[in-house]
């Protein structure tokens, strides 16, 4: 069983079955079933990397996806929040989709420093699955959201929604790439 499966545990039959706690499963403690506070805001920095094809700036205030991260956001700022009831835990794998080189890139020009990537989450939302966060967890414990990807042009996929069966990072940077709001524009 592949770790990243193992974190979905609302579809996984074995997790319900034995009632395993996350962490025994990895075994070290990432997760656990209380609270644990999601640090979001010095992730709401938008970028624009044409040579990586990533933009994570919204097409408007009234846009669909403008709405949706606005009221994630809001969650993730409530008192009860689970992460895992809002995201499934995926893996970040380097390959033929995406390099190491460009999620460098791409977290520094976010967050400013370089983290680790071995210290990096990835965490795809299960209501919009373009939508995905890059988590790393601090020393206290709390998660800390180093970049938010509103597309799915960090690591590209087939939009199955769209009917597409495999992934075009050149078409779907060229459909975003002029939107100019800000992911800080969330906050008002």
């Amino acid at each position: 069983m592949q770790c990243a499966n193992a974190f979905n545990r609302k579809n996984n039959k074995f997790l319900k079955a034995n009632n395993f706690n996350v962490s025994t499963i990895i075994g070290k403690k990432i997760f656990d079933d209380t609270k644990e506070k999601i640090e979001i805001d010095n992730a709401l920095k938008s970028v624009r990397l044409p040579l990586y094809n990533f933009s994570n700036y919204l097409s408007g205030e009234k846009s669909p996806m403008f709405k949706f991260v606005k009221r994630e956001y809001k969650m993730m700022n409530s008192v009860k929040y689970n992460i895992l009831e809002h995201f499934e835990l995926k893996n970040v794998n380097f390959g033929v989709n995406v390099s190491q080189k460009k999620m460098d890139k791409i977290i520094e020009e976010t967050f400013g420093v370089k983290i680790p990537l071995k210290a990096v989450y990835r965490f795809k939302s299960i209501y919009n699955p373009a939508f995905q966060l890059y988590v790393n967890k601090n020393n206290s414990g709390d998660f800390k959201v180093i970049v938010i990807d509103l597309y799915h042009l960090v690591i590209p996929a087939a939009d199955k929604f769209k009917g597409k069966n495999k992934a075009d990072l050149i078409a779907d940077y060229e459909a975003v790439k002029n939107y100019n709001v800000c992911l800080s524009s969330i906050k008002k």
